[in-house]
C-alpha cells in the first residue's frame, strides 16, 4: 500500500519540495518529505541549519526515523504507512494537535520518543486506543507533553510487557493506576503525573500493591498526583529501586517499615508535601545507600529515632514542617557526610547537640530549642537558620572565622551580649544577617562599614546602644543603590539609637517601634554529653 501511495504521489511530492528551502522543508515535516524518504530506497536526510529529518531504510522501507528540534505543525497520518518502522524519535519539537490513530499500525515499533526537555511539544488529547497494538515497545517517552485522559487509564501504556522505559511526566491521566502495570516486569524507568500544582489533576485512587512486582524498576517518579491511601508495604520488594519520588501526591498513612528493605539500592527517598503521619520507622536506619531523605511538610510525629543515625550515606535530611517532638539526637554526628539538616517547624525541645556533623546548612527555626549556639556548629556552615526558638547566651565569636557564612537568621531568641566584631569584619561574605528581637547590647562594631555584601541586616528590638560613623559605608542600602527591592537595613526598637544617628546613615526601616522588654536571662553553651549509641 505504501509503495502504491508513493508511486501515485511522487511527482507532486518532488514538485512541492523543489519550491521549499531546506529549513522550511525540515521544520514543516511535510507528508511529501515522508513519502520521498520511503520512495528513494536509500538513507534520506532533509537538513535545514540544525534541524533535520533522518530516515534510515533499506529499499522500500523506513525502519527508523528521527528529527532534531525545531519541527512544527501536526503529526501527519501518513506516518502509519511505515509498518516496518522500529524507531520513531521526534524530540524537542513544536508539534500541536493530537496523536494520529494511525500510529497503531506501527506494530514493529520498539522505540517511540516524543519527549521534550525544552517543554516545546504541545500535543493534546487522549492516547489513541489503537496504540495498544504496539506490543513490542521497549521505550515509550512523551515527557512534558500535555496529553490527558479522564476516567480510565490508557491501556496503550501497559500493553507491551517488554516495556523498559515509560515516561508521561506532564500528562494528566485522571484515573487510577491499573493493576496490570505490575505485569511490566522489565520496566526500569517510570514517570507518571502532571507537571503543575493545579487542583484536580493527576492520577487518582491508591497506589496498587502490584507495584511490588516491578523488581527491575530503578527509577520511580509519580509526584503531583492525587492519590488516596498509603504507600503500599509491597514497595519493599522493589529491590532494584534507586529513586522513589512521590512528592505532593496526597498520600496518607504511615511510612511502611518495609522501605528499610531497600537499603542496598535506594539513593533518594522524597516524600515531601504529603499527609503522612505516624512515627519514623526505626528501619530507616537500614538505608545505608540513601543520600537524600526528604519528608518536609507532612504530619510525622514522635521523636527522631536514633537508628536513623546509622544511615551513613545521607548528605541531605529534611524533616521540616512535621510534628516531631523530643530532642535532636546527638548521634546525628555519626552521619559524617551530612551537609544539610532541616528540622524547622516542629516541636523539638532541648539543646542543639555539639556533636552534630560539619554541616553546610542547618535549619531549625520555629521549635522550642534552648541553650546556646554550639561553637562547633559554626565550622564550614554557609546557612544557619535558628530563628524563633529559646536560644540563650552570646553569638559565638567563631562566626568571624567562617568566611563562608552567607545566611544567619538568629532572630526571636533570647541571645545576649554584644554583636561580635569578628562577625562584622572584612572578608566575611554574609548576605543576610537577622538578630532582631533578642537582647543584644552595646554598640555595633565599627567593622560593619566594610560589609559591602550585606543585603539584609535586621537589628530591631534589641538593646543596641550606638551606631558607628562607619555605618555610612553600607551604601548598598541607599535608595539609589537598591535594585531588587528586598534590601533592608532595620534598626528600630533600640532605645535611644535614633536620637543621634551618624550622618548619611543608609537605614531603610526607621525607629518608630518602642524598645522591647528584656528577655529572661539564661545560660549559653549548648549541647550536652552524648550517651552511648543504641
Amino acid at each position: 500500500v505504501g509503495a502504491l501511495l508513493v508511486g501515485a504521489r511522487f511527482q507532486a511530492a518532488t514538485a512541492l519540495m523543489a519550491t521549499m528551502t531546506p529549513r522550511t522543508m525540515a521544520m514543516l515535516l511535510p507528508t511529501a518529505a515522508l513519502l520521498l524518504a520511503l520512495e528513494t530506497g536509500s538513507a534520506t536526510t532533509l537538513t535545514g541549519d540544525s534541524d533535520y529529518i533522518s530516515c534510515e531504510n533499506s529499499p522500500g522501507t523506513c525502519t527508523s526515523m528521527s528529527a532534531s528540534s525545531g519541527l512544527t505543525g501536526t503529526l501527519p497520518t501518513e506516518l502509519g504507512i511505515f509498518t516496518l518502522m522500529r524507531g520513531l524519535a521526534l524530540r524537542n519539537s513544536f508539534f500541536t494537535g493530537t496523536l494520529p490513530s494511525e500510529l497503531g499500525r506501527l506494530t514493529a515499533l520498539s522505540n517511540l520518543d516524543m519527549s521534550s526537555n525544552l517543554g516545546t511539544n504541545r500535543l493534546t488529547g487522549t492516547i489513541p486506543t489503537e496504540m495498544a497494538r504496539l506490543t513490542v515497545l521497549t521505550n515509550l517517552d512523551f515527557r512534558t507533553q500535555t496529553l490527558s485522559q479522564q476516567g480510565s487509564f490508557p491501556q496503550a501504556l501497559v500493553s507491551s510487557t517488554r516495556l523498559q522505559h515509560l515516561d508521561f511526566l506532564g500528562s494528566d491521566f485522571r484515573a487510577s493506576i491499573p493493576t496490570n502495570l505490575g505485569a511490566l516486569t522489565s520496566l526500569t524507568y517510570l514517570e507518571l503525573g502532571p507537571n503543575t500544582f493545579d487542583d484536580d489533576t493527576g492520577l487518582t485512587g491508591s497506589i496498587p500493591t502490584h507495584l511490588g512486582l516491578l523488581t527491575a524498576l530503578i527509577y520511580m517518579q509519580m509526584r503531583l498526583n492525587d492519590f488516596s491511601g498509603a504507600i503500599p508495604t509491597e514497595v519493599g520488594e522493589m529491590t532494584s529501586l534507586t529513586q522513589m519520588l512521590l512528592q505532593f501526591a496526597s498520600l496518607t498513612g504511615a511510612i511502611p517499615s518495609e522501605v528499610g528493605s531497600l537499603g542496598a539500592s535506594l539513593r533518594g527517598l522524597e516524600l515531601n508535601g504529603n499527609s503522612l503521619a505516624g512515627p519514623l520507622p526505626t528501619e530507616m536506619g537500614h538505608l545505608s545507600s540513601t543520600t537524600r531523605f526528604d519528608l518536609n511538610t507532612n504530619q510525622i510525629g514522635g521523636s527522631i529515632p536514633s537508628e536513623l543515625c546509622t544511615a551513613s550515606g545521607l548528605t541531605m535530611l529534611n524533616l521540616g514542617a512535621n510534628a516531631l517532638t523530643a530532642t535532636l539526637p546527638c548521634h546525628l554526628g555519626a552521619l559524617s557526610l551530612l551537609g544539610t539538616l532541616n528540622v524547622e517547624d516542629n516541636s523539638l525541645v532541648g539543646t542543639i547537640p555539639s556533636q552534630l556533623p560539619m554541616l553546610k546548612d542547618f535549619t531549625a527555626s520555629n521549635n522550642a530549642l534552648t541553650g546556646g549556639i554550639p561553637t562547633s556548629l559554626v565550622g564550614d556552615m554557609t546557612v544557619l537558620r535558628v530563628a524563633n526558638n529559646r536560644l540563650t547566651g552570646p553569638i559565638p565569636t567563631e562566626f568571624g572565622v567562617n568566611h563562608g557564612m552567607r545566611t544567619a537568621f538568629l532572630d526571636n531568641n533570647l541571645l545576649t551580649g554584644p554583636m561580635p566584631s569578628e562577625l562584622a569584619g572584612p572578608g566575611h561574605g554574609l548576605f543576610f544577617l537577622a538578630i532582631a528581637s533578642n537582647a543584644i547590647s552595646g554598640p555595633i562594631p565599627s567593622e560593619i562599614g566594610q560589609r559591602s555584601t550585606l543585603t539584609f541586616f535586621d537589628l530591631t528590638n534589641n538593646q543596641i546602644s550606638g551606631l558607628p560613623t562607619e555605618i555610612a559605608g553600607l551604601t548598598q542600602f541607599l535608595p539609589e543603590n537598591i535594585f531588587f527591592g528586598d534590601e533592608e537595613f532595620k534598626i528600630g526598637g533600640n532605645a535611644g539609637i535614633c536620637d543621634d544617628l551618624p550622618p548619611d546613615t543608609p537605614i531603610t526601616s526607621g525607629c518608630e517601634s518602642p524598645p522591647p522588654s528584656p528577655p529572661p536571662s539564661g545560660g549559653g553553651g549548648g549541647g550536652g554529653a552524648c550517651p552511648p549509641p543504641p
